[in-house]
């Protein structure tokens, strides 16, 4: 929901704008640098976000906010692994038709085994696949023969992974910044044409990488602000004289080091690029910062940890990845559950900061998951959500894209630097290969210029 300066509420932050539409810069600056408009940042002047910004309760971010964090015991591993299936079980069990969006992966993996668990033989598993030779496919299909599970495998070319992008406007209220968006909505418009899910129950996946992922992340990312600021800034100089556009391990750790030294610490974490003053403009770089702190100051409390923890959760997952497809299913009439976003799977979640700090992320799903399948079945490095051969970057309709965003026309065209952009069009075009973050950014600017134009004047491709 959004409200405007006279009062006025409405789920349609476009309608509360009125004639005078401006954009609002800090919104847009949060979105290509965070894909998120920061609550209560909204797309426009004179609007502000009134939606929680997750699913949770002030009584659930205070208690959050107040208990510290701290080190578990050993011993605590079996009694946590019972909490866990505990507290997924009692979600699961009283969902009648299942269908889980799954990749065959640990999360939508241990979501299969414990529905299986549960003796759900209606239970279907609906994978989406970037073609045969995708080798996740292989090996979801394998775990769903394990469980004893059926299985649907959805295929999209590359014409309908771009089907997200022909009118977000009307279907997302807000921009956001995910590249799996494109597959996710794919998915999810295939499942509700379906007559057979009319009353089924989407159960996805999405927050297990935040509430069990961090691992030895957190740690890691603390050691690299002991390096005095100076020298991380000296260190980093090489990403903006050029490396942003050179794949490679040298990219990957000046960017790093970039956003150490213009964030802070848990706030570079969650950034999704390091691309200000390159891509886009960053003059409102304070005020965003500041509603980025009272963000996270009203949830948390002052342990690195646990800020990274609450804003990755908070913002990252339940405010990016979780809306991907959830506005499709809803206007369908489905419902749709986040077994891991739940608010008690998140405080075990917290509580295990201390604990898993130094190591692998997912250390207790994994071994949750290892009771019921064979490890060799998802114990793998695993591919985003994403095509690994990202071909929607290279085809020539998203080519067009970037040039309309590069445009006069654009609304973004003020809030841009066009000529860093076309570059990066021109090296798409001609079949280079440019860091995955600086994708990011490039399907952030796309989605952001197609969600106002489709948003404002119903545009669509």
């Amino acid at each position: 929901m959004f409200r405007n300066e006279q009062g006025e509420i409405s789920k349609s932050a476009i309608k509360l704008a009125g004639n005078r539409r401006e954009i609002d810069a800090v919104a847009l600056q949060s979105v290509l640098q965070f894909g998120v408009m920061v609550p209560p940042l909204a797309p426009y002047k004179g609007v502000t976000r009134l939606t929680p910004v997750d699913s949770y309760s002030a009584e659930d971010f205070k208690k959050w906010k107040e208990k510290p964090i701290t080190k578990k015991s050993q011993k605590n591993i079996e009694k946590d692994l019972q909490r866990l299936i505990e507290l997924l079980d009692n979600q699961l069990k009283t969902i009648e038709r299942p269908i889980v969006l799954f990749s065959g992966g640990i999360d939508s993996g241990l979501i299969a085994a414990r529905l299986a668990a549960l003796k759900k033989s209606e239970t279907l598993l609906v994978h989406f696949s970037f073609g045969k030779k995708d080798p996740e496919t292989r090996v979801a299909i394998k775990m769903a023969s394990y469980l004893g599970l059926r299985i649907e495998c959805v295929e999209a070319f590359e014409k309908g992974l771009l089907r997200c992008l022909e009118c977000p406007g009307r279907i997302f209220p807000l921009p956001f910044a995910d590249e799996s968006t494109a597959p996710m909505t794919v998915l999810a418009n295939h499942l509700i044409s379906r007559e057979d899910t009319k009353n089924a129950t989407i159960i996805d996946g999405t927050g297990a990488d935040g509430v069990f992922g961090l691992g030895n992340k957190t740690y890691k990312w603390s050691k690299l602000f002991l390096i005095p600021k100076e020298l991380r800034k000296i260190l980093a100089l090489p990403y903006s004289l050029g490396f942003w556009k050179r794949p490679g391990e040298t990219e990957y750790l000046c960017r790093l080091l970039r956003r150490s030294c213009d964030l802070p610490p848990w706030a570079a974490f969650i950034a999704q690029n390091a691309l200000n003053k390159i891509l886009y403009r960053q003059e409102e770089s304070g005020k965003l910062l500041e509603v980025l702190n009272n963000w996270i100051s009203e949830r948390s409390g002052e342990q690195l940890n646990q800020r990274i923890y609450l804003a990755d959760v908070g913002l990252t997952c339940a405010n990016i990845f979780a809306q991907k497809a959830l506005p499709i299913f809803r206007d369908a009439g489905k419902t749709v559950c986040f077994p891991f976003l739940n608010s008690n799977v998140v405080q075990l979640g917290l509580e295990l900061l201390k604990a898993e700090e130094k190591h692998k992320p997912k250390t207790l799903l994994k071994t949750a998951l290892k009771r019921q399948i064979p490890e060799v079945l998802f114990n793998r490095k695993k591919t985003g959500f994403t095509d690994p051969q990202k071909k929607i970057f290279y085809s020539s309709v998203f080519s067009n894209l970037i040039s309309e965003a590069a445009s006069d026309s654009s609304p973004l065209r003020p809030f841009l630097f066009r000529k860093n952009l076309l570059i990066l069009r021109d090296m798409l075009a001609e079949g280079q290969k440019i860091p995955q973050q600086t994708l990011n950014c490039i399907w952030a600017i796309v989605f952001t210029d197609r969600w106002y134009r489709t948003a404002e004047n119903g545009e669509c491709l």
